[in-house]
């Protein structure tokens, strides 16, 4: 699976080739698959407002062609019986979504990247605006007014949404790893990035910074340090140790709200 929301007692999974998957999870020693979907394309992420799931696609081979890739809506009342409700098709390789309102988000990969859409009726959403992302968009997430995107090899992307026909680029933040994923919690940041080893995230102005590190050597200590830029000179100074990891960990630096802190990198690293 590439990704999974829960919602109650169900939880619905992005099987990838093998589409949309619905489990009920009542009993969690016993998880019983009560419904699926096959997708129109391959199914890579997924957002659930509701009664509705919307899938981010990318293209399936179906034959003679590839067919699919896009936004699917699809209509889980009956968890049984999946309903399609509509399909907006891009010319990207959708990998996420995130949905606020009557608007959906997708993460459009390289060619597509950020597509906004109204699915006020979902038979026919319509793109509101695109955003070209210098990167490969992966991932999305909305709060308060801006989208956050996870941009693989251009780190992440900040943009204001609050008029979704027309977004403005606010920043972007450059990172040493490949940012698959980002998650917003209160007043935390969170990126997920899919290489082991050195990972470098930037500094949001007026948010906290949360770290995700994922791939650990449990028991090595495990050193976060802190530098004003990623030049070959720059100076890399300890923040925070972690003697003793059991494995990945998040830890979060109020420092980053502070007024007038300068913008700043940081990295994990285990000898």
């Amino acid at each position: 699976a590439l990704g999974v929301v829960v919602a109650g007692s169900v939880a619905y999974l992005a099987d990838g080739p093998q589409g949309l998957q619905i489990l009920d999870i009542s009993n969690p020693a016993s998880p019983q698959r009560v419904g699926g979907y096959a997708g129109r394309g391959v199914v890579n992420g997924l957002a659930v407002v509701g009664s509705r799931v919307y899938l981010a696609e990318s293209w399936k081979w179906t034959g003679p062609s590839y067919f699919g890739g896009g936004l699917e809506i699809i209509d889980v009342q009956s968890p049984g019986t999946p309903v399609v409700l509509g399909f907006y098709e891009t010319g990207g390789w959708a990998r996420g979504v995130a949905v606020s309102g009557s608007t959906a988000f997708l993460a459009d990969g390289y060619q597509g990247g950020l597509q906004i859409l109204d699915v006020s009726t979902p038979a026919t959403p319509v793109r509101q605006s695109r955003v070209d992302t210098p990167g490969a968009a992966w991932g999305v997430r909305v709060s308060e007014g801006r989208a956050y995107v996870a941009d693989g090899e251009a780190g992440f992307q900040v943009l204001q949404i609050t008029d979704p026909a027309r977004p403005v680029w606010l920043a972007g933040y450059p990172t040493s790893g490949y940012v698959r994923d980002v998650e917003v919690r209160a007043d935390a940041l969170l990126l997920a990035s899919g290489l082991p080893g050195l990972a470098a995230v930037g500094t949001v102005p007026g948010l906290q910074v949360g770290l995700a590190v994922e791939s650990v050597v449990p028991g090595v200590p495990c050193v976060l340090e802190f530098s004003p830029g990623l030049g070959a000179g720059e100076l890399w100074t300890p923040w925070l140790t972690n003697a003793a990891p059991d494995g990945p960990f998040t830890v979060i630096d109020a420092r980053a709200v502070v007024p007038g802190l300068a913008r700043g990198f940081y990295r994990a690293a285990q000898p």
